[in-house]
């Protein structure tokens, strides 16, 4: 299976941005920016300021994947569908909620805060404001198993013949359940992916049938690495093209 990589947008403790204008990404530990409705959405977004953090950052990356893929505007509905995979999804909404709950009986429950307790909530939110009509969904993935999420979308795209689809994988500041630690840091990746019938600005993926993801016939397990070889590869024809 083949997909090409048409756009790239993210949101890590380093900043946020999309390929076309960064060299490089950083999946890096410290505090995520707070981003802010004009500085994803310069038109407006009514509702981004009342999402969790999770979402926040689920909502940006995607925008910023579809702005660099000249896909933020839209007149008609797409076949596109969203991937995205988390180690442990909104865990901290969850506890931020039941500790509106808890006193006085859940008189005090913040119905603001108990909109987000989902995990795939962040992905209403970006099907309606892209106009996404495939499949979406958010799948757990094991720390060792970086790329779960992105081998699932190359698999959507071919098996429900899909415009295009949104890869990524979303992780926000919470309390830690599992003992052991966390493998991936703070943040949002999103990829955009098309069949691989049109040209990739950031190259080719292909997926084998045992499981293993190349990058222009490169193996590769990591996100950064991914991220990397991508914006190379971006930048290497931009000069090229000058």
């Amino acid at each position: 299976m083949i997909a090409s990589i048409q756009g790239l947008g993210w949101v890590t403790a380093a900043g946020h941005g999309q390929g076309h204008d960064s060299r490089s990404v950083q999946l890096t530990a410290g505090e995520l920016p707070r981003l802010r409705g004009a500085q994803v959405f310069p038109e407006g977004h009514p509702r981004f300021g009342r999402l969790d953090t999770f979402s926040r950052i689920g909502v940006g990356a995607i925008a910023f994947a579809m702005a660099d893929a000249g896909l933020a505007n839209w007149q008609e509905k797409r076949r596109t569908g969203i991937v995205a995979a988390t180690e442990h999804g909104c865990l901290q909404t969850d506890a931020d909620y039941y500790d509106t709950v808890i006193p006085n009986d859940g008189e005090c429950a913040s119905p603001n805060l108990f909109a987000y307790t989902l995990p795939n909530c962040f992905l209403g939110e970006a099907a309606l404001q892209f106009g996404l009509a495939g499949p979406t969904y958010v799948l757990n993935h094991r720390p060792e198993d970086e790329l779960a999420g992105l081998r699932a979308a190359i698999q959507e795209l071919h098996w429900e013949g899909l415009d295009g689809i949104l890869a990524g994988v979303v992780n926000a500041d919470g309390p830690c359940l599992d003992p052991q630690p966390r493998r991936l840091p703070p943040g949002a990746i999103f990829l955009y992916l098309s069949p691989a019938d049109r040209e990739g600005a950031y190259g080719t993926l292909s997926l084998a049938a045992d499981g293993t993801c190349r990058h222009n016939g490169q193996i590769v397990r990591r996100w950064q690495t991914l991220l990397d070889t991508a914006l190379a590869m971006r930048h290497a024809n931009q000069d090229n093209d000058r």
